[in-house]
């Protein structure tokens, strides 16, 4: 059965009253801080899988991702500007999962 009252595309928002800037879409808080949380958890897990030693198989392509990362990095600007590979993967592996979950049919 399908609902008379629903129309196609409108979603639950909350305004705080300061404007359209301040008017805020639940899908996307609720997606977005959910990524957040997907983002912090496979952090954590591929921390968990980085020893010293021999490293495993999640350890060995984090490592080659981040060697070529630093040698893009290395060969285009200072070696001052290495600092920002972390940051750079945080956002990169939020913005993949942001984008994932926006396929799920939540």
């Amino acid at each position: 059965m399908i609902l008379n009252d629903s129309s196609v595309g409108t979603h639950p928002t909350v305004d705080l009253g300061c404007g359209p800037l301040c008017t805020f879409n639940y899908d996307s808080v609720v997606s977005s801080l959910l990524a957040v949380l997907v983002t912090i958890g496979v952090g954590f897990w591929i921390r968990s899988k980085l020893k010293s030693g021999e490293p495993g198989r999640v350890q060995a392509v984090f490592e080659w991702g981040y060697d070529q990362l630093r040698s893009l990095i290395r060969t285009n600007v200072s070696e001052e500007a290495l600092f920002i590979i972390p940051l750079a993967l945080t956002l990169f592996l939020y913005i993949l999962i942001a984008n994932w979950i926006e396929l799920l049919p939540l």
